[in-house]
């Protein structure tokens, strides 16, 4: 065989390589013409679709495609429509995303209009981890530093806001409702995420002392507060939209046209309704949209406890103490679920607050455990076969010890007041230095630890008046 040089020329080389290139494209192009369609770009709000139901992914098939009926799948499960549109697909989600989560979705059959390939569409996102605000106070009326919101993501923090003292705050969306105090005057606040301070709003509010139980919806844009009671009137509440100063310069009122006395409210989640609690008890729905229409009643609970994540269907006391009341004031649907509770051999303390999880029951609590010590706390997810512990602090570590819900359920905000934390002297609406916020995932996933109180779900998330347990 010889193997002299040259017995290839360069053109023979040349066309050899041609050649094959063009056999590898015509196979590749025969193979590629058989493909069923796929994914060629999508789009997803993950940040809206984890706080809000409705959220929509729009995907773009990369080839002309026919579909009869389609049906749609999620790993993990979550309810989920589809349609089509323009040669699209969207999948429009039922519920509110969990955060820091990977979700796998399946939309099928579908066949390519020239090719006739018959498959499904696939596509794999993950949703951001949560972002979470806290004040944190300086721990001293006096001592020449300001109070601070901050937003933090991940180990990193960042001052939004500043104010010599901070007493709350909420989350309206795009923007903070503040309420600051300086020298006996009361004023609200709107700074946008950027920091940008927008022109106070006027608080009615009676002598000196500040609105309270301040809260908002991010979804709606809707924020209220209730004014204190003097020797005048009663305490009232206002119900304002960031969007649209005119809304809420009148109090809530009761059927009879007279302002209301109002001891505590939430905003339905996603809607424009707020149900309140006056004096007696008695709860209503209200529509800060038509001042003038009568309060739809809802009957006599000795409280309101929050709304189950992704949805508005309240958690109320059942009255006759054997469960849980679930009461949707916008469909008028109610019923009543047991109350689930750690096992007796689990639980060797006191539920301090408990919160529902889902329609079923299943709860986030908060168990304190005495000792010689001075206790301790721990927090659990129970009602999801053996409970799990998120979190538990040391004996005598923690003085106090609370939560409120994420939007999606999927996580939990723990605030913990140290044992060692020293009282801020604040002549009102005081509270302590030293607090630690803990995100956990109520999966059982990681726990994230910033500085401060007061996380933005406590006050524009679904539990944002929750301080106490689902009993009567």
């Amino acid at each position: 065989m010889s193997t002299e040089p040259g017995r290839w020329s360069y053109g023979r080389i040349v066309t050899v390589t041609v050649v094959a290139l063009v056999l590898v494209a015509a196979v590749l192009g025969v193979v590629g013409s058989r493909q069923p369609p796929r994914v060629r770009a999508a789009q997803l709000d993950e940040a809206y679709a984890t706080e809000n139901p409705g959220g929509q992914l729009v995907l773009a098939p990369d080839q002309p495609m026919r579909a009869g009926r389609l049906r749609v799948s999620t790993t993990p499960a979550t309810g989920a429509a589809v349609t089509r549109h323009d040669g699209e697909v969207v999948v429009t989600f039922a519920k509110a995303l969990h955060y820091d989560t990977t979700y796998d979705v399946t939309v099928g059959p579908v066949t390519g209009h020239y090719t006739g390939a018959r498959g499904s569409l696939h596509y794999r996102f993950r949703t951001p981890a949560p972002t979470v605000f806290t004040l944190i106070r300086s721990g001293r009326l006096d001592d020449g530093r300001p109070d601070r919101i901050v937003q933090v993501e991940g180990s990193v923090e960042r001052t939004v806001f500043s104010n010599d003292v901070i007493l709350e705050y909420a989350d309206t969306g795009r923007s903070l409702v503040v309420s600051t105090y300086d020298r006996g005057v009361n004023q609200l606040v709107r700074v946008d995420d950027d920091g940008r301070v927008h022109t106070s709003y006027r608080v009615d509010a009676p002598g000196h002392q500040p609105v309270s139980e301040l809260r908002a919806d991010p979804r709606t844009g809707l924020f209220g507060y209730i004014t204190p009671a003097d020797g005048k009137q009663t305490e009232r509440l206002y119900v304002r939209d960031v969007a649209k100063p005119s809304v809420g310069r009148q109090p809530v009122t009761a059927s009879d046209g007279t302002p209301m006395e109002v001891i505590d409210w939430m905003l339905i989640p996603g809607t424009r309704e707020a149900v309140v609690q006056d004096s007696s008890g008695r709860i209503f729905m209200v529509n800060p949209d038509r001042p003038q229409a009568a309060p739809t009643p809802l009957g006599t609970y000795g409280r309101i406890n929050g709304f189950v994540p992704t949805t508005s269907v309240l958690t109320l006391p059942d009255n006759s103490g054997s469960g849980i009341r679930l009461l949707d004031p916008l469909h008028g649907i109610s019923r009543t679920v047991p109350r689930k509770d750690l096992p007796a051999e689990e639980s060797g303390g006191y539920a301090v607050q408990q919160l529902s999880l889902d329609e079923s029951g299943s709860a986030v609590v908060v168990e304190w455990s005495p000792n010689d010590h001075g206790g301790s706390y721990r927090i659990a997810v129970i009602g999801r076969g053996a409970p799990h512990y998120l979190l538990a602090t040391e004996p005598g570590q923690a003085d106090n010890a609370s939560i409120c819900l994420a939007p999606d359920g999927g996580h939990v905000a723990v605030v913990v007041q140290s044992a060692h934390a020293k009282a801020d002297g604040y002549p009102v609406q005081p509270s302590a230095s030293g607090m630690t916020t803990y995100i956990a995932d109520t999966g059982g996933g990681s726990v994230v630890e910033a500085r401060g109180a007061q996380p933005q779900w406590c006050s524009s998330g679904p539990t944002s008046n929750a301080v106490s347990p689902d009993t009567p």
